[in-house]
């Protein structure tokens, strides 16, 4: 009895010496002189403040100290890495303090030191298509990882500060908030005007924001930073936005915006380093490396995030059908499932150091609001070890989203292919003829993570894009690929194949875009196309994208090609009209392979869109084509072309541009 006593007495000293110390971890050692002043005054605890409603996201990982404050509730504590987040959280880094923040989103944020950030709104609802996060960041620097994603229809993200708002078309870009340098009446005199929010969902429109928290006070300048995509900036004092992409950055003042100038180098790789943040734990997410930008976001959550996910969706928020938009977080259910881990959303406590792993549980689907139905296609290239482009794909057949969606080559026909998950999240296959045999390669989510995924465009009943994977993977006999150069992608609600397409021809025309294939990341191509149909055929497609790589005006055509319906959809035979490669007026190659196809989408038949695809020898070519039914055809940028070579890839006056040997076989 008394070595029991002695043993329990020994087991409690290491509990609670294990306790202290977390504790201690957590920031008893700081001094409250420490705090910024908007903290002091509060009570900071030394545990977890857990609440009775769903979370938003994890602090990842973290270096110093940083503070969490329910902003509702008025309840602060010292943050540690794993600490769950949610809605109204506001989140303080103390000085020489990083810390990193996931949300269910698979959004990341990476926080400076002595910033303050806010959770102001957010919405995560995945299995209805639609994403809507707003954060505040009232002083500091952020840098902002925005992952697109195909299951999110409706998105929009946007970051507002006192002097500007930002909605976001970026993939990365990061944000100061700094004392301004002088005072200005300005943004008081706007305090009382409304704001507008430039929204992503539609681009450029300006929004009305008919309540915002944005209340002038103090006198703080706001630089925005962009580093891919672009990133709509919209000045409260001035009443004008502006557009800041790659490599520039913007100042924004309480007099106003100033103008969208180039970042220097320097400057950049300053505020790259002032928001790093340690990487995640190996164990978390599977991210392996996120020191400069989280390239794998794009992965599988945890095991833990992923089931947590699933079991929170209650009862009563799978039946709601109205007020999405206010994010209502749903009630605690009375009945609470058995679990080995104590039960801290009912009390405020000390979580344990080291709780033991809860019971597997079978995710459970409560989401039973139907969504809208989606279907589209893809076309991307195939580079070979960093040299050439070893095959064109596209997608023969509308395929369903979300659903495994493969493309076919347009040079071996339907042997090669390569197929995506189901939740186009990353490449999972590769079928590739090799010589004379066919290779089957699969890949992991980790391995091939579809990346950079960037929405350009969309209308009532469409949506395209573009999108690549700079990370290689094996194919064939162990050789090595990536999809470095965009790839493009069209998605959409399409036209039901009942409907009636009656006696009548159709002129469809609009836009096209794409990518004209090198070993530096491709020339962006734009442009026009336009075609007719009637209820059994397409005719007269035409499409013309041009541009130009710093030394040549370069091209693709097709002139006069036609093709067939399948219901709405339809599908374009390269064996007709022409399909051309063309620089600085001449033409180079007619295409050898080559593939076009789309669909009528809208429940009237009201837009087409789809994909293309191009390869002959050296050069290859991909791209999307999107417009509406009765539209006036636009008069595509063809420049005057001679043909020289035909089909030979040259002659005297060949100007194309200088390519490598094709090694795809």
């Amino acid at each position: 009895m008394k070595r029991t006593s002695i043993l329990f007495s020994a087991i409690l000293i290491v509990f609670f010496f294990t306790i202290a110390h977390a504790e201690k971890q957590r920031g008893n050692a700081v001094s409250r002189q420490a705090f910024p002043s908007d903290l002091k005054g509060y009570d900071v605890v030394d545990y977890h403040v857990p609440l009775k409603t769903r979370y938003i996201g994890r602090l990842q990982s973290m270096r110093g100290t940083a503070i969490v404050m329910h902003g509702d509730k008025k309840q602060a504590y010292f943050a540690q890495k794993r600490d769950k987040l949610y809605k109204g959280d506001v989140i303080f880094s103390l000085d020489n303090s990083r810390c990193r923040i996931k949300f269910t989103t698979r959004d990341v944020i990476t926080l400076g030191d002595n910033s303050r950030i806010s959770m102001d709104d957010y919405v995560d609802r995945p299995k209805k298509g639609k994403k809507k996060t707003k954060f505040g960041l009232a002083r500091g620097k952020a840098m902002f990882y925005v992952v697109r994603m195909f299951r999110y229809k409706d998105s929009s993200t946007s970051v507002s500060t006192r002097t500007a708002i930002m909605g976001v078309r970026g993939t990365k870009f990061g944000v100061e908030v700094r004392e301004s340098v002088g005072k200005s009446a300005s943004l008081l005199d706007n305090a009382s005007k409304p704001f507008y929010l430039a929204d992503n969902s539609n681009f450029l429109a300006l929004k009305y924001l008919a309540a915002t928290n944005l209340a002038a006070t103090g006198d703080q300048d706001t630089v925005v930073y962009g580093f891919d995509g672009q990133v709509d900036v919209f000045s409260p004092a001035g009443g004008d936005s502006q557009t800041v992409g790659e490599g520039q950055n913007l100042e924004i003042t309480p007099a106003g915006a100033g103008q969208v100038v180039p970042t220097p180098a320097s400057v950049s790789a300053q505020f790259q380093d002032s928001t790093e943040a340690p990487p995640p734990p190996a164990d978390d997410s599977g991210d392996e490396d996120s020191s400069t930008a989280p390239a794998n976001e794009g992965g599988d959550d945890s095991k833990e995030e992923a089931k947590e996910e699933t079991n929170e969706e209650t009862k009563e928020e799978a039946n709601e059908e109205t007020n999405e938009e206010t994010n209502d977080e749903p009630r605690e259910e009375a009945k609470q499932e058995p679990s080995e881990e104590p039960n801290v959303e009912s009390e405020v406590q000390p979580e344990p150091p080291a709780p033991p792993p809860e019971k597997p549980e079978v995710p459970i689907d409560l989401e039973v609001t139907p969504e809208v139905t989606r279907y589209g296609y893809f076309a991307a290239m195939n580079t070979y070890n960093n040299q050439s482009v070893a095959d064109v794909y596209v997608t023969e057949n509308r395929s369903l989203y979300p659903g495994s969606v493969s493309g076919k080559s347009v040079t071996s026909g339907s042997s090669d292919t390569i197929t995506f998950n189901e939740g186009f999240d990353y490449l999972k296959e590769t079928n590739i003829t090799d010589g004379s045999t066919l290779y089957k390669e699969t890949y992991g989510s980790s391995e091939t993570p579809v990346q950079n995924l960037t929405k350009i465009d969309s209308n009532a009943y469409m949506e395209w894009g573009k999108w690549n994977i700079t990370d290689s993977f094996t194919y064939g006999n162990n050789k090595s690929g990536s999809i470095d150069n965009y790839a493009y992608y069209v998605l959409g609600e399409p036209t039901p194949d009942t409907y009636d397409l009656g006696n009548s021809t159709y002129t469809y025309s609009g836009t096209a875009q794409g990518t004209w294939w090198s070993a530096t990341g491709g020339t962006t191509l734009t442009g026009t196309f336009s075609f007719e149909f009637n209820r059994t055929s397409v005719s007269d497609f035409d499409l013309s994208v041009t541009g130009n790589d710093g030394t040549n005006d370069l091209g693709v055509q097709i002139d006069s090609a036609t093709g067939s319906l399948n219901g709405t959809q339809f599908g374009i035979d390269s064996n007709t009209g022409t399909w051309k490669f063309h620089s600085s007026g001449a033409v180079i190659q007619s295409a050898t392979g080559a593939d076009a196809n789309g669909s009528l989408y809208g429940p009237n038949a009201e837009n087409a869109g789809g994909v293309w695809g191009m390869k002959s020898g050296d050069y290859g070519a991909n791209g999307y084509f999107e417009g509406t039914k009765g539209a006036t055809p636009a008069t595509a940028p063809r420049m005057p072309i001679h043909n020289v070579g035909d089909g030979g890839g040259g002659g005297e006056n060949d100007a194309g541009p200088p390519c490598c040997a094709d090694n795809n076989t």
